[in-house]
């Protein structure tokens, strides 16, 4: 009709509703508080480590490790064979300088779009990891409130998150957030908010 905007969302149109609910639950962000203070006092006990040599001319213009680096870690390897970068992030943990890891930096308000955008992953794309957010079903991120994330980027953080050790506290918030969205309903069993009402 003349006059009217009309917007029309397919695919991932419905993450706007996620995003409803995850404001109104404060679930992402309860989970992004959780994780900076368990990882702030991962690193506070982590002792100091002194980082790898990478080695001068190890990256390039733009920061990535050229050939000549990998070459290095497979010097004392037989082919086939998996080298420390292989390890998981919680073994890798003893290597690192923890406080330095740029996740601590974060704004929980950026976390929590990270990690809301990791959960909603698989409902964009069925591919292993976030590789499937390397496309146009990667835009769609963008309706969860935050940035269409890479998936280097949402690679990078949960990476961080591995080495920080937060697993526990992240199950602790869950089990509260839902612990308390479930103290919501009467004692008859009627949800008290205001989506069940019809608002």
């Amino acid at each position: 009709m003349p006059g009217e905007d009309v917007e029309e969302l397919q695919g991932g149109g419905a993450l706007a509703l996620i995003l409803a609910a995850d404001i109104e639950s404060g679930a992402s962000l309860s989970l992004a508080q959780a994780v900076l203070e368990a990882g702030t006092r991962r690193a506070a006990q982590h002792p100091e480590v002194t980082p790898r040599d990478e080695g001068e001319g190890s990256r390039d213009a733009v920061g990535r490790f050229v050939a000549s680096y990998n070459t290095q870690w497979r010097e004392s390897h037989a082919p086939g064979e998996r080298d420390a970068r292989w390890a998981t992030d919680g073994s890798k943990r003893d290597m690192r300088n923890l406080g330095a890891l740029p996740v601590l930096a974060h704004k929980p308000e950026t976390l929590s779009h990270k990690l809301l955008a990791m959960g909603a992953c698989a409902l964009l794309t069925e591919r292993r990891g976030f590789d499937g957010l390397d496309g146009p079903a990667g835009a769609w991120l963008a309706a969860l409130g935050g940035h269409a994330y890479m998936p280097a980027t949402l690679d990078k953080t949960l990476s961080q998150l591995g080495l920080l050790g937060v697993d526990d506290a992240i199950w602790d918030a869950h089990a509260g957030t839902w612990a308390k969205q479930s103290g919501r309903c009467t004692a008859r069993g009627a949800c008290s908010s205001p989506c069940s009402r019809g608002r």
